[in-house]
């Protein structure tokens, strides 16, 4: 079996409809791509730097890496490399599809205004086709130095925020995506519409999936406790504790899931 080659996620600055560091759900926009780049097993991310923008605070503590400009240019290896507009919302499962996918070497695969996708042994020169392409988007400064496939990418687990007034809606489609196929008609309409209320509200704060672990079993516990009591109302209000802490149960994992 062959070794997998070198894989980079390339993360655009420049033709972004809005600000990459804008804050969705508890994370900005570019260190959600980040995150999901290092789950989805790239071997290397680069991110050009964004002018007037300190971007440590969102690479803090990943193994992106800041494209500065292109007077040091970055030593790119032979193999697949993924361009990603930073506009784009994008789940680990689609990014791993877009470095795994088979796309014949030389030909540039592009999910207009998302990604771009090209495997070649030229890696060097197209870095140089990106960093000197000025207000030029990516995919069509590729396009010039490199032909286009058939267009064979999936829109699948990605959102395009076209402008700051999609922000909502890219907040709903990442709540959507925590909603299992496999979960019943109460959990999917009555408790996960409650615990991702809760969720969308918690995930911009410092609250950890942790304590509402902790959260979640303290209030199940004193549910329980009340189906001991011999009071007429205890069991009626256990009843409601513990569905709450099924409720709360959820909260973690979507917490979790949010901010990686």
């Amino acid at each position: 079996m062959s070794p997998e080659k070198a894989s980079t996620l390339w993360i655009a600055s420049r033709d972004a409809a809005g600000d990459p560091e804008t804050p969705l759900l508890g994370l900005t926009i570019l260190r959600r791509a980040v995150f999901a780049g290092e789950r989805s097993g790239f071997t290397r991310i680069l991110v050009e730097t964004l002018p007037g923008h300190d971007l440590s605070g969102s690479l803090a503590g990943t193994r992106a890496e800041v494209v500065e400009g292109p007077e040091r240019l970055p030593d790119l290896p032979p193999g697949r490399l993924v361009v990603l507009s930073p506009g784009v919302v994008a789940e680990k499962r689609w990014l791993r599809e877009l470095r795994l996918m088979p796309v014949e070497p030389g030909r540039l695969e592009v999910d207009p205004g998302c990604a771009a996708v090209l495997e070649t042994d030229d890696s060097a020169r197209a870095a140089r086709m990106l960093l000197g392409r000025g207000r030029e988007e990516a995919a069509e400064s590729l396009s010039r130095a490199f032909p286009r496939g058939p267009s064979l990418l999936s829109s699948r687990d990605r959102f395009e925020i076209a402008g700051p007034d999609h922000l909502r809606d890219a907040e709903k489609w990442l709540l959507a995506r925590l909603v299992k196929d496999t979960e019943g008609f109460m959990s999917r309409h009555v408790e996960r519409r409650i615990s991702l209320a809760i969720s969308r509200r918690l995930a911009r704060t410092s609250v950890t999936p942790n304590a509402m672990t902790l959260v979640s079993v303290a209030v199940g516990l004193a549910g329980a406790a009340l189906f001991l009591d011999p009071s007429a109302w205890a069991p009626f209000a256990g009843s409601l504790l513990v569905l709450a802490h099924s409720i709360l149960d959820g909260c973690d994992g979507e917490l979790a899931r949010l901010k990686f």
